[in-house]
């Protein structure tokens, strides 16, 4: 008797603080990267994180390689039909939810950066445009590299560019996709611009390319290839956009790309979720917090203050754990625990 009361006291106490808890939060955002696989690791990672969705406040972003390993499959080819498939084991769980549901283009989308990449992300696009489900999409949509900017709350706003098409070593010409944007140029005024607009908020920059890791892309030293930190082109893009975004101190970078969970901090707060369905070798760097190189998510809940909170969900033996959990308060000084 005396343990049952001891129970019931205890729930009496954890229930209200979680619908209090639930009640102040004002958006979630689950990042998934490197999903474009489909096997038991990829359906164990999505299934749990389509459980922490809560209808009305959570969008879900996968950061690119939705489709392995060259993109969607082009009318009439015999990948056509598993491409498709690889993309409804992705959107579908959430969508059943009620969460909207928005890709990023990665590499592997832009035909494993081949030459049929911007054919195959424009049909990747149009593939999920045919579903006439608004709150499914492409971003940036059309092969187009411009920044879209997407409120989350009324102090944090994500900005989601295609950082492929930077990198992307072939024909890229797109003039008559309505682009916003056509040009490397045009991109970092369109960055500059949305941080002037958007003074003293959080920004979340979202891509699949990540601009710091340590894991096998940012840790090639010879003879990199475009899509690695230390190649030269790389570089530049990450030091070009760092610049054109420096009028704000509140930039939070996620990507994919590196296949494995991160936490950078030091000048610039990195997230690198790129475990969905693939995982190899990361270290914890200099400037790391956590690195796990298991398949899994990260989720960021969004609290009033500019107070974000990451938790990073790992598959174990156990099943799907969180491993750790960092918060960045901008209206505060920075502070990160785990557990």
């Amino acid at each position: 008797m005396r343990q049952l009361l001891l129970i019931w006291a205890l729930l009496s106490v954890i229930v209200p603080l979680r619908a209090q808890q639930q009640d102040s939060l004002l958006a979630r955002l689950i990042f998934i990267g490197d999903a474009g696989q489909v096997d038991k690791d990829q359906t164990l990672v999505i299934k749990d994180a389509a459980s922490r969705i809560i209808k009305g406040k959570t969008k879900v972003m996968y950061l690119g390689d939705n489709i392995y390993p060259k993109g969607m499959g082009l009318p009439g080819s015999k990948e056509e039909l598993e491409t498709q498939a690889i993309l409804r084991s992705q959107y579908m769980p959430m969508r059943e939810k009620g969460a909207p549901v928005y890709f990023v283009p990665g590499n592997h989308d832009w035909d494993h950066s081949g030459k049929q990449g911007l054919a195959k992300i424009k049909r990747q696009g149009d593939f999920l445009k045919e579903q006439k489900d608004s709150q499914l999409k492409l971003l940036p949509p059309n092969g187009c590299p411009d920044p879209i900017e997407m409120m989350v709350s009324d102090e944090v706003t994500m900005v989601i560019i295609d950082s492929e098409w930077w990198l992307f070593p072939y024909a890229k010409e797109n003039r008559n996709a309505g682009c916003a944007c056509n040009t490397e140029q045009s991109v970092l005024a369109k960055l500059t611009a949305i941080v002037k607009k958007n003074p003293n908020k959080t920004i979340i920059l979202a891509s699949h390319h990540p601009f710091q890791s340590y894991g096998k892309h940012g840790l090639r030293w010879f003879f990199p290839s475009p899509e690695d930190l230390r190649h030269q082109k790389y570089r530049s893009m990450v030091s070009r956009m760092n610049k054109a975004m420096a009028g704000s101190t509140r930039v939070i970078h996620v990507a994919g790309h590196d296949h494995g969970l991160q936490f950078i901090k030091n000048k610039y707060t990195q997230v690198v979720s790129g475990s969905g369905a693939k995982k190899s070798a990361v270290i914890k760097g200099e400037n790391s917090l956590f690195a796990d190189s298991r398949h899994g998510y990260v989720l960021a809940d969004i609290y009033p203050g500019q107070r974000l909170k990451f938790r990073f969900f790992v598959a174990t033996s156990r099943g799907v754990e969180e491993l750790f959990t960092t918060i960045i308060n901008h209206h505060a000084s920075d502070n990160t625990r785990s557990k």
